[in-house]
């Protein structure tokens, strides 16, 4: 019997919803308004054109700033600061002061000194002083001045007073303390011009009649104070000691050749001159002191005084008293060193040392010095007197008058 075939499938329909006439749609919750801009315009959503677009343009800025970091590394980069260099020693400190002074072409100076004399206990001396009623002798000194470096070679002027008491021994002079001021022109370092301003009253002594009056000195042929026979003043000779004045700048060779001066400690010091300063402990090396005398002398003095017809050979009796000044020399100094220029704008010494006579001790001097600068390089005037008298005339006029 044929099979047959299986009737074709149903057509289904989606069911049909058939409204309820009976149901009330309620309203649900509103829905939230779409986003706009402040405009009112809705935002455009970024289509993938768009991300491609953003992500080049963050890969072009990331590649610039590469590049830059780059080049800021190999060319652009800050060099390192230097570290700083270390402090110098107080040694160290001191030899640039006495190296920066050559830039000091000017300034205003102020010395105080005070020197003292003590005879040794049984000695020759402490019994002179004694019987003329001296237990010391003290003298004082105080002076002021400006200068000039900047005129060939050297010029200066200022005041200088001298006081020192007499003992009660001394007749019509017993116990005053005599005063003596002067001022003086200095323009060259052999012609010095001085006049004295205040001098004691000494009997016998016309000492009115040569105040106020300049006098030229002429440093390389000082005459003679000791009379002639026929009381006039000796001669001028040669002084070969003012060599030592003119030749300061080997002078100044010759110390650095034997720095004798020896920096022990620095500290913070205060401001002078409106300049901060260091402050610097020194005291001698007496070997090198030694050896700096020893070439003054080879080098300046014995030249000079061969020149002079003297002898310049080392004369034995000057080693000896160099000998026992450089054994008993004591020396405490203090130095203010600006900070910024390293030149000195105070110096205090103290010193003393013990002289003899045939190897027995005579007495003792010391002295204390103070010595400060200030204006530094700031204008001078310096002028030399337009009157004067010489220094022949002016020894003539200290001869006490005949009976």
């Amino acid at each position: 019997m044929p099979q047959l075939a299986p009737p074709p499938p149903r057509l289904q329909l989606p069911p049909v919803a058939t409204p309820d006439p009976f149901r009330v749609a309620l309203p649900g919750p509103p829905k939230p308004p779409a986003p706009t801009t402040p405009q009112g315009i809705p935002p455009r959503k970024f289509s993938g054109r768009r991300w491609v677009l953003l992500l080049s343009l963050a890969v072009v800025a990331l590649a610039g700033i590469g590049g830059a970091l780059a080049w800021y590394v190999r060319f652009g980069k800050t060099p390192a600061v230097p570290a700083p260099p270390p402090p110098l020693t107080p040694q160290q400190l001191l030899d640039q002061s006495f190296a920066a002074w050559p830039q000091v072409k000017s300034s205003h100076g102020e010395l105080t000194a005070t020197f003292t004399l003590v005879g040794a206990e049984g000695s020759e001396l402490a019994q002179s002083l004694e019987q003329v009623g001296y237990q010391d002798r003290q003298v004082s000194l105080t002076a002021a001045a400006v200068w000039d470096a900047t005129a060939a070679p050297l010029q200066g002027s200022g005041e200088i007073t001298l006081r020192f008491p007499l003992p009660q021994s001394v007749p019509l002079l017993g116990g005053v303390e005599l005063t003596v001021k002067a001022s003086f022109v200095q323009v060259d370092p052999t012609t010095m011009f001085l006049r004295f301003d205040e001098l004691p009253t000494i009997p016998f002594m016309p000492t009115d009649a040569f105040k106020n009056q300049w006098v030229k000195l002429d440093l390389e042929n000082l005459p003679d104070q000791s009379p002639t026979p026929n009381g006039s003043p000796s001669p001028a000779a040669p002084a070969p000691e003012i060599a030592i004045i003119k030749q300061q700048a080997q002078l100044a060779e010759l110390y650095r050749q034997n720095p004798f001066f020896v920096a022990e400690q620095a500290v913070v010091g205060e401001v002078i001159d409106n300049t901060p300063t260091t402050k610097l402990t020194v005291t001698v090396n007496r070997e090198q002191l030694t050896a700096f005398f020893r070439n003054v002398w080879d080098k300046i003095l014995a030249p000079a005084s061969a020149d002079a017809g003297g002898t310049a050979a080392f004369p034995p009796e000057f080693k000896a008293q160099l000998d026992d000044f450089v054994n008993t020399f004591q020396l405490t100094a203090t130095f203010w060193i600006g900070t910024s220029d390293h030149v000195a704008r105070r110096v205090q010494m103290t010193d003393s040392f013990t002289f003899q006579d045939k190897g027995v001790p005579q007495g003792t001097i010391s002295s204390t010095v103070e010595f400060a600068i200030s204006r530094l390089n700031q204008p001078v005037a310096i002028t030399a007197p337009a009157e004067f008298i010489t220094a022949q005339d002016w020894l003539q006029k200290l001869q006490p008058p005949a009976f």
